[in-house]
């Protein structure tokens, strides 16, 4: 009688926490309709992907990047998307700067809040590859890719961050890596920066929450983009090359739509990975000896970096 008398009692709070969660995402998802939504490297990629799916969903999007033609070339493509758009949309505003050169961050962020006066989602997605043996990288590189990767997104998030503290409201997004949990051969400098990232969007996290600011660690594994054609060697020159893994990784359509899911619910930290990449994750933690000697073996077949 006892366990009959509460299996309606764990049927029914079973039934109210589901309410609960589903009535959550639903008041959550309404919220990007009129937000304003500053995207950093907007003009091609994951950004370029990550300003469709907001712009649909309604979003008054802030569009940022280093070269203003191609941010207007979004800018058209999205406004001539209008008619085909079943909610209000809003014209994306533009603001042009170099994340790298973090002098100039701290007016590029006054003039991103000067485009709607406030700012609901950063979300700090521009970034650069890496590909080189740490004997063959120059000390210049190693520092270009932690300013643009690292010091970036720091300096433009502690700029927006006070605006978003008076008034209690805001999100941090950041798109981190893979290789911000993970550390493999060839990518020193670009692994460092991820991991840099994720640590101090960690502490950021603990420290806004009472302001009532969640912040989202977004860790994709390899993206359908031009991240690995654009990456920068040892020498500081391009890599030029399309590896396997990037050419066979995922959507970017389908990464923007997870961001835009974890925008929505307010997710803290989020794999987006395939399964060896994933299990990958968990080994380092469990079981670090077996994980350094496959990355040792990894780097022998290797011996320098190229097409995956």
């Amino acid at each position: 009688m006892v366990a009959g008398g509460m299996l309606p009692l764990v049927l029914g709070t079973v039934g109210v926490l589901l309410l609960y969660r589903v009535l959550v995402r639903l008041r959550a998802g309404a919220a990007i309709q009129d937000a304003v939504v500053v995207i950093t490297g907007a003009s091609s990629g994951l950004g370029k992907e990550c300003a469709r799916v907001f712009h649909a969903a309604g979003a008054r999007l802030v569009l940022c990047g280093r070269d203003a033609s191609r941010l207007q070339a979004v800018v058209q493509e999205l406004t001539e998307s209008l008619s085909d758009m079943q909610r209000q949309t809003h014209t994306p505003c533009v603001v042009t700067f170099d994340l790298a050169d973090t002098d100039t961050v701290e007016s590029a962020a006054e003039e991103v809040l000067r485009c709607y006066g406030q700012v609901d989602v950063l979300i700090n997605n521009a970034g650069i590859s890496y590909r080189g043996s740490i004997l063959e990288t120059h000390l210049s590189v190693q520092r270009n890719v932690m300013d643009t990767n690292y010091f970036g997104p720091v300096a433009l998030t502690q700029a927006i961050l006070p605006s978003m503290v008076r008034r209690r409201s805001g999100h941090i997004v950041v798109i981190s890596s893979v290789q911000g949990k993970i550390a493999i051969p060839y990518r020193s400098a670009y692994a460092a920066s991820k991991h840099a990232t994720q640590a101090y969007f960690d502490c950021l996290r603990a420290e806004v929450e009472r302001y009532g600011i969640p912040v989202t660690v977004i860790s994709p594994g390899y993206i359908r983009t031009n991240l690995s054609l654009n990456a920068v060697t040892g020498d500081g020159s391009k890599y030029g090359v399309l590896d396997k893994t990037t050419a066979t990784g995922r959507d970017p359509g389908d990464v923007a739509r997870a961001v835009l899911k974890a925008v929505r619910q307010r997710s803290k930290d989020v794999l987006l990975a395939e399964t060896l990449p994933t299990l990958a994750v968990y080994l380092r933690t469990l079981w670090p000896a077996l994980f350094f000697k496959l990355m040792s073996s990894r780097a022998r077949k290797e011996e320098k970096p190229k097409a995956e």
